[in-house]
């Protein structure tokens, strides 16, 4: 063997050595916390992950249960160097969520921020990851969120509840099949529109269902933006541009409807006293920016 080859063959070794060195490393400190074994050291769990499009239907979350059921309200997981940790405890997930210690981490939350280059949430009360920026945000609309504000809600979400234990009775035969992701989304959707908008959307009745499918094919975006080389495949082409296109329709939508209370306000005509309502009428922040921007 040549002596040129021989210190390529060393120098590939060495590097490998290392670079598994530092995965170990890495992930030490958290070896102490339980989780499912790993079917590649360098890969960690990530093969778990590819294994869920055998199952028809199953989604990511879908296997963070199973670990979930299996190994406890806390469960690691190693993608590469890198540790995650999954926490299903509601007292653990409403300390992390509700304490300033714990900062937000901006990769996850950049998936809701923006789908595909197109703006959805943007930086907003859902996906600010700055505490400083969400706090100015927040406390505009907490006369919106106080309590009284949202006791007066409870007719429209007793309403809808009602409305969708009646369909679903109407459908019980045992023969009928019934997407609970696509009537739990309608519900959300003729709830959202009432109380923070004043509109009857009736979603959940069959109608607007163009509104319905483009809200589907946001939430299916959401989730095939965590791979990030769709965009380079020309397969899904199509498809993001159907994600895209419905993104900009449900903010145009939404644009719409505080344009047209806007206006309303301004002519002193008559407006529910919804959450939208609440969010115009409550002074601007100190810097004069307004909460409600489009771009």
């Amino acid at each position: 063997m040549s002596p040129g080859l021989l210190l390529l063959g060393s120098a590939v070794l060495v590097a490998f050595g290392l670079c598994c060195t530092f995965v170990h490393r890495a992930r030490s400190r958290y070896e102490h916390i339980p989780g499912p074994p790993r079917p590649s050291f360098l890969l960690g769990h990530l093969p778990y992950f590819w294994k869920k499009d055998e199952v028809c239907g199953r989604v990511l979350q879908d296997v963070f249960l199973d670990w979930a059921k299996k190994y406890g309200p806390v469960v690691r997981v190693n993608v590469f160097h890198k540790t995650s940790v999954i926490v299903t405890s509601p007292e653990s997930v409403k300390k992390f969520l509700m304490s300033t210690k714990y900062n937000k981490d901006s990769k996850m939350y950049h998936a809701i921020q923006t789908v595909f280059g197109e703006r959805l949430f943007g930086q907003g009360l859902l996906s600010e990851c700055d505490y400083e920026r969400w706090h100015k945000q927040r406390k505009v609309m907490d006369l919106a969120f106080s309590r009284s504000s949202l006791v007066s809600l409870m007719e429209t979400f007793n309403e809808k509840a009602e409305q969708l234990v009646e369909i679903l009775e109407g459908k019980a035969d045992g023969q009928t099949p019934v997407s609970m992701q696509e009537m739990l989304t309608c519900t959300t959707i003729d709830i959202l529109a009432k109380a923070a908008f004043g509109l009857e959307t009736s979603m959940l009745l069959g109608a607007q269902k163009p509104l319905s499918g483009k809200v589907k094919q946001i939430l299916e975006g959401i989730s095939a933006s965590r791979n990030t080389l769709a965009k380079f495949m020309p397969g899904k082409w199509k498809q993001l541009r159907e994600i895209r296109e419905s993104v900009r329709f449900l903010r145009q939508v939404g644009k719409d409807w505080v344009q047209r209370r806007r206006e309303a306000l301004k002519r002193g005509e008559d407006v529910p006293a919804d959450i939208l309502t609440q969010i115009l009428k409550a002074p601007a922040p100190a810097s004069g920016s307004s909460l409600l921007r489009w771009r």
